[in-house]
């Protein structure tokens, strides 16, 4: 897209849903494409249907950039009485039909969806080439960390004593090089932490998984708990290993600070603590578009801790209420199951689970790598017996003895 955009006599306009629409000066004679200046009060769609008409009446060679695009048309459909989005998706599926001469005049489109929302029927038309650009990977973050801990001639990125360039680069899966660079710009003042670190990439997913996952509070260390040495000797172990991941079922009654305890635990890792949020939707297939963002935005921005309270009713919300049984909540279930099976898996994805009866855990309720996993009980108030944790019909000593 750069090079056809600088390439002579080929005009470049950039639409951004939030501020105006540029159209640059790179013509041959230093010139732009003419553009209608549109009205204070015109909507994002409004805009970008009149600049489409615009160029398509300059008939010049030009490529046009729509950024933002998913925040104009949400996969989550349109309402009957939105005309003005429905009018808009139906010119952009038109662009690749040479609808009123857009190719024959030499006129490109790039559509630019930051959160993988766009509707199906603009993805998946004919004629339109999906290139997906990754966020950095770990090797880019590791170099572009210490490229800026080390710089002198730009924001130097000050990382606190017990936060290294390779821990750093780790905890930060997920997120742009951008902000990192604000991470720079603002370490001046203060050091980053492993919390900063995890407190902007709590909001990167609040912001991209469309209420799909719930931010939980994770500040905190492990010696905020009292008692539970099984869970202390595991979480050692795991570091000791060099292991990122940590799988866990929590057991006991309620009040014993079972999700107290997952909110140390990610305190502990140093990093997000989600759970499912507003996953069920009510048209046809809303339900499993929603489970496979959130999922998709868990695996890129691992390493993450996700809590799946009171396993033993369900991990997504219906099972609350006892409806277990329709084909959406089984297909939901299935590819939250399918995401979590792997027990040894290390990808950075830890999941914590609680439960108040783990005599109920069964192969319906909770993944295999759940069903497998280190188990921590609490005993109950007022009490010195603790609650053993049952997974997958073996019985398990309890290692711990005191509550939260």
């Amino acid at each position: 897209m750069p090079s056809a955009a600088t390439a002579p006599d080929v005009g470049s306009v950039s639409c951004f849903t939030a501020w105006a629409v540029p159209s640059l000066p790179t013509l041959r004679d230093g010139g732009s494409v003419a553009l209608r200046p549109g009205p204070a009060e015109e909507l994002p769609d409004e805009t970008i249907t009149r600049v489409i008409q615009d160029l398509r009446s300059a008939a010049v060679p030009s490529v046009l950039l729509l950024d933002y695009l998913d925040s104009v048309l949400p996969a989550e459909g349109l309402a009957a009485a939105d005309h003005g989005r429905a009018s808009l998706l139906e010119n952009l599926r038109c662009l690749t039909a040479d609808a009123k001469g857009w190719q024959r005049h030499g006129l490109q489109a790039v559509l630019v969806d930051r959160s993988d929302s766009l509707p199906a029927q603009l993805r998946n038309q004919p004629g339109y080439r999906t290139i997906t650009v990754d966020p950095p990977d770990q090797t880019e973050r590791v170099l572009f960390v210490r490229r800026r801990t080390e710089s002198r001639r730009v924001h130097a990125l000050r990382l606190d004593g017990d936060v290294t360039v390779e821990r750093a680069a780790r905890v930060t899966g997920g997120l742009l090089l951008r902000d990192l660079h604000e991470l720079a710009v603002s370490s001046n003042a203060n050091p980053v932490t492993v919390h900063t670190l995890a407190a902007l990439k709590a909001s990167r997913i609040q912001e991209r998984s469309g209420g799909a996952l719930e931010l939980l509070n994770c500040a905190g260390v492990m010696d905020d708990i009292a008692g539970l040495p099984g869970l202390r000797l595991y979480l050692s172990d795991l570091r000791l290993a060099g292991r990122g991941s940590v799988r866990i079922c929590l057991a006991g009654p309620p009040g014993t600070g079972k999700t107290y305890a997952a909110q140390r635990i990610a305190g502990f890792l140093g990093v997000p603590l989600v759970r499912f949020g507003q996953v069920h939707g009510s048209l046809l297939g809303e339900s499993e578009s929603n489970m496979r963002r959130a999922l998709s935005l868990l695996c890129s921005m691992a390493p993450v801790t996700v809590l799946i309270d009171e396993a033993d009713q369900g991990p997504l919300e219906p099972g609350r209420s006892g409806r277990t049984g329709n084909e959406a909540h089984l297909a939901l279930r299935a590819m939250l199951f399918e995401c979590f099976s792997d027990p040894n898996a290390d990808d950075g994805i830890s999941v914590v689970a609680t439960t108040n009866v783990p005599q109920r855990l069964t192969r319906r309720h909770v993944p295999a790598s759940l069903r497998s996993c280190r188990s921590c009980s609490a005993p109950a108030p007022n009490s010195r017996r603790s609650w053993p944790c049952t997974l997958g019909g073996s019985r398990r000593p309890s290692r711990s003895t005191a509550t939260t």
